[in-house]
Order: structure tokens, then C-alpha cells, then sequence
């Protein structure tokens, strides 16, 4: 994968009038992203900043790669992850999320760093998801990386029954696999449009086969940015609601929206917040 430059920072610049677009939508979200480059698959934060009528602030953090914080869960990246959130929080963020659910890891470190709240990863909404189904029901979990999705990370999210969550691994499934965890060319599908698809019918089907092997889960929670837009493809097939890491952000960008104002639509659909990127060394 190619890693961005050293001392090199990803930076968004909001191309409307931040006041103005804060008044009425809310306040400035600070995403913190890994330091990969890919070929976007729009959902997240990171992917796709107009899918959320919320603004965004952006930061790399160096050295914060798919290898060590999904697959090794290196906690030598917390110092980086503080800084990172920091800076967001200096240029005006007044919420720190992330482009990866595995960077709960560093949760509660950040959440004792910065003065905003923290929402890293949208497993920190299973506990109230828990919370609000019965006692009998299930909450199933995609992830972008089932084996290293583990009980101690889900305690790092507030989840205290772990019985209660199935897990699907979307990683396991070889086009999202390639495509957004290796970053990698699709072999057979040059365009991007083609593997998109064919992600969603990956996803699509390990929800399906969760509920077919468990039909006492209520719920579905997508771990993975990557997964958010395919949440309604997801839900269609299931008949099941479905929340991802931008229901959670969006639930506290309204909370600092100006009371009385409602959000900035065009026939009913939220508009986003453009960003233009550039490189800052």
C-alpha cells in the first residue's frame, strides 16, 4: 500500500461558510483516518463526506495502517491517535470520530485527551442497542475483520454481553477483502462501479446468512465505514434496522445543532459538506 509522505497531514478545508453551515447543521466532526491509500468505496466519513449533512475536519494519523491497528491491534499507536485528535480539536472540532471502527482501541485514551466527545467507532452503540432489546434478542456485528474483533476490544466499547452480539465477517468475503482492506485491483472488475456491487452482495449475504442461523437477532450494527452504504441494501433484505458509524455521528452533530432550525435539505435530502484536500507537510 502507499503510505502518505512523513510529516505529511490530510487536511479538509470546507468550501462553505463555516458559521453559517454550523448554525444550522451542527458542529465541525473531527475524523481521524488511517494512513492508507485505496480506491474509495463511498459509506464513511472519509469516503464520502456528503453523505452526512454534518461538517467534517480531517487528519491522518502517521503510521496508523489496515496492519497494525486492524490486524496486530498495536497499541504503539495511542500517542499518535492523541495528537492527531488534538490537532482536529485545535482547528475546531467539537467531536472526534474516526474512518475505522477498530480504532476503539484508543477510546478511552482520546476520550481523557481532549476536552469534546469521542465516538471512534460505531461499537459504541451496541450497549444502548443491547439495552434496547429484549433480553432475548441478538445483535449481529459486520466487521471488517471478524478474527481480530475480540471480547477485550468489545469491553473497550462499554459491551458487558458479549453472548449477545454475532458476528459476521465481512473480511473473510475475497472482493471487499481486496478492495478495501488490501487496497488492491479488483482482478476481473476494472471499474469501480462493478466491485461496488458486488461488495454489497457480499454484504448483503453474510447479514442474510447470520439471520438464517439466528433468527433471535433483532438488530444489525455495521462495524466497518466502508459498510455504511450499503446499510439500506442491508436492511431491505433483512426487514431489520441497521446503524453504522454515521447514525452515531449524525446523532451528536443534531445535538449541536441551533434549536428551532431544522437541517439544510433540498427535497428532503440532507446536503453535505463539500471538502477539498490537500496535502500539508
Amino acid at each position: 500500500m502507499n503510505q502518505v509522505s512523513a510529516g505529511q497531514t490530510l487536511v479538509a478545508q470546507t468550501v462553505f461558510d463555516s458559521c453559517e453551515l454550523n448554525r444550522r447543521c451542527g458542529a465541525p466532526i473531527g475524523i481521524l483516518l488511517l494512513d492508507y491509500n485505496y480506491r474509495p468505496v463511498p459509506g464513511g466519513p472519509r469516503e464520502n463526506p456528503s453523505s452526512s449533512a454534518s461538517p467534517y475536519l480531517c487528519r491522518i494519523v502517521p503510521g496508523c495502517t489496515v496492519d497494525r491497528l486492524v490486524y496486530k491491534g498495536d497499541d504503539g499507536l495511542q500517542d499518535l491517535v492523541i495528537t492527531a485528535a488534538r490537532e482536529l480539536v485545535n482547528e475546531g472540532a467539537r467531536a472526534i470520530a474516526s474512518n475505522c471502527g477498530f480504532m476503539i482501541r484508543h477510546q478511552q485514551a482520546v476520550r481523557n485527551a481532549v476536552d469534546v466527545p469521542v465516538l471512534l467507532s460505531s461499537l459504541l452503540v451496541a450497549p444502548l442497542l443491547l439495552a434496547c432489546l429484549g433480553s432475548s434478542k441478538k445483535l449481529a456485528v459486520l466487521t471488517a475483520s471478524g478474527p481480530t474483533l475480540t471480547a477485550e476490544l468489545l469491553e473497550r466499547a462499554g459491551v458487558s454481553d458479549a453472548g449477545r452480539l454475532v458476528v459476521g465477517d465481512v473480511g473473510s468475503q475475497p472482493v471487499f477483502r481486496q478492495a478495501v482492506m488490501e487496497a488492491s485491483e479488483v482482478v476481473g472488475m476494472p471499474e469501480r462501479t462493478s466491485y461496488e456491487a458486488e461488495i454489497e452482495r457480499e454484504t448483503v449475504g453474510v447479514a442474510s446468512s447470520l439471520i438464517l442461523q439466528h433468527p433471535d437477532i433483532a438488530a444489525i450494527l455495521l462495524e466497518c465505514t466502508g459498510l455504511s452504504q450499503y446499510a439500506p441494501a442491508v436492511h431491505r433484505a433483512t426487514n431489520l434496522p441497521v446503524f453504522d458509524v454515521a447514525s452515531m455521528i449524525e446523532f451528536f452533530a443534531d445535538a449541536f445543532a441551533t434549536p428551532g432550525l431544522g437541517r439544510l435539505t433540498v427535497d428532503g435530502k440532507g446536503i453535505g459538506l463539500a471538502v477539498s484536500v490537500r496535502r500539508q507537510t
